[in-house]
């Protein structure tokens, strides 16, 4: 009961929080934000008042939805606050939307909420979006137990900032693939950790069989990582408990040459594994580039930018990476051969994945880290996870304070700093403006944009130390 009781009032601190990211920022917020809300207005097909005229322009497809925005150059006017704006607003506006054959589960799942009132339409889909954020972690909470839910705790709370917090509550359907890879291994650990068929195993399954559709919904990328994660905790989960035979080996290969042959005969998935290296370059040469700055990009998953003047990353960056690393060196402490070929695996998949990234884009340099994120958290769960030391930074009190510290800051610094560029500031263009969020706000209400960020804060910290008080507590009582 105190388990049920400690998980539903950690996941609603953490609802909270991520309503009052889907509350900081106006409809046009977020990385392109015109094509995810007009392929939502579409994601039924053609409808009177809300998807209309849908067609080719050249290189991308439109659609004529309500008005949402004003563009400039090629964005909302939120990104360029110098633009002039426009007198009148149109009933409706042709925006760049996903062609009928690309239109995903999501976006065909978040129509339902599609209205000509977009304000409120994307502020419900936000407001979804945490919740079911919010749900997933409780069913993680309520289904794992000792080593399982400590590593969940510690890579989600790392990992959230300032990616994952913001695509959680958002209308970007990467916030679903992310939310997969987040959790599916974890419901798998804990349903092959549970007693053979017992109703938590059951659960446990039936959620992870859940939490993997959000990505197969939105995302090859994330589908593919999902399945990752599934194969590397399975084949961790066996090498850990059972002696495996001859003929377990001859049959696992086969079956991994069977999903192999699969995979070239569909077109679409086997075009993610083909690797054709850009023109021009020599192969060491791409090679040693990616070597050289992959790990930079790789750290911009915790917002560790370094800017194109060379000025080095923010506060959040520093913060996020320096404990992501510290955490894990923790559970490396007394490593055992399982853990040591988990994480390498994973680590050298994760620079594939990457690398696959910029093949993909077309671009020398190596891709940014967002889009191998979810896979840094799923790498200090795992590290944790098989981990044999005990002492890991979040057990003792004044290790789980100062990250809940550290962490708090770090939170309240990137709400700030988003909730802050989003306000009306005619021609500043910088962040950091003031101290307060006095200015005007996008949302026409009498609630402020400085309640809206003080709660965020304040149940933040909450959430913090609501996770940490759930987790920690059984496993002290085990010891």
């Amino acid at each position: 009961m105190r388990n049920i009781k400690s998980a539903i009032a950690t996941s609603t601190l953490f609802l909270i929080v991520l309503l009052c990211w889907g509350f900081a920022a106006p409809i046009g917020a977020g990385a392109d934000a015109d094509f995810h809300l007009s392929s939502i207005w579409c994601g039924q097909g053609e409808r009177p008042g809300l998807c209309e005229e849908r067609q080719d322009a050249g290189w991308y497809v439109q659609a004529k939805v309500p008005f949402m925005f004003q563009m400039c150059d090629g964005r909302p006017i939120e990104y360029q606050p110098t633009c002039p704006t426009i007198e009148s607003e149109p009933a409706m506006q042709f925006l760049r939307t996903a062609p009928p054959q690309q239109v995903n589960n999501y976006y065909r799942a978040m129509s339902v909420f599609a209205s000509q009132n977009t304000n409120q339409s994307v502020l419900i889909i936000r407001s979804v979006n945490a919740l079911i954020a919010s749900a997933v972690l409780c069913g993680l909470l309520l289904v794992s137990r000792g080593k399982t839910r400590l590593a969940i705790a510690a890579s989600w709370t790392i990992g959230l900032i300032p990616v994952a917090v913001q695509n959680f509550s958002s209308v970007n359907p990467r916030g679903w693939s992310y939310l997969a890879v987040f959790a599916t291994w974890g419901f798998l650990a804990s349903a092959l950790e549970a007693p053979p068929r017992s109703s938590r195993s059951y659960y446990a399954y039936l959620l992870g069989l859940l939490s993997a559709f959000l990505a197969f919904a939105t995302r090859i990328d994330g589908s593919l990582y999902v399945l990752f994660s599934c194969a590397v905790i399975t084949a961790c989960f066996t090498l850990r408990s059972y002696v495996i035979s001859k003929k377990q080996l001859y049959v696992s290969a086969a079956v991994l040459i069977g999903i192999a042959l699969a995979i070239r005969s569909i077109p679409r998935i086997s075009r993610v594994f083909t690797f054709e290296l850009p023109s021009g370059i020599a192969l060491p040469r791409y090679l040693l580039l990616h070597l050289v700055q992959g790990p930079e990009f790789i750290a911009q998953a915790w917002g560790y930018n370094v800017g194109q003047q060379g000025n080095g990353p923010g506060i959040i960056g520093v913060i996020g990476l320096s404990l992501f690393a510290i955490t894990l060196a923790f559970s490396l402490k007394k490593a055992n051969p399982i853990q040591i070929v988990g994480v390498t695996t994973i680590a050298v998949f994760i620079a594939s994945a990457q690398l696959r990234g910029s093949i993909a884009i077309g671009e020398l340099t190596p891709s940014s880290g967002e889009y191998v994120m979810s896979l840094t958290v799923f790498l200090l769960g795992f590290s944790i996870w098989t981990s044999a030391s005990q002492q890991m930074l979040q057990i003792s009190r004044s290790g789980r304070i100062g990250v809940i510290a550290l962490l708090t800051f770090s939170h309240a610094v990137a709400l700030y700093s988003y909730m802050e560029f989003y306000v009306k500031r005619g021609s500043e263009l910088g962040t950091f403006k003031t101290i307060s969020l006095q200015q005007q706000w996008w949302w026409n209400s009498g609630i402020s944009p400085n309640f809206v960020f003080w709660i965020a804060c304040f149940a933040f910290a909450a959430f913090l130390y609501s996770i940490w008080e759930t987790v920690i507590s059984p496993v002290q009582d085990e010891q």
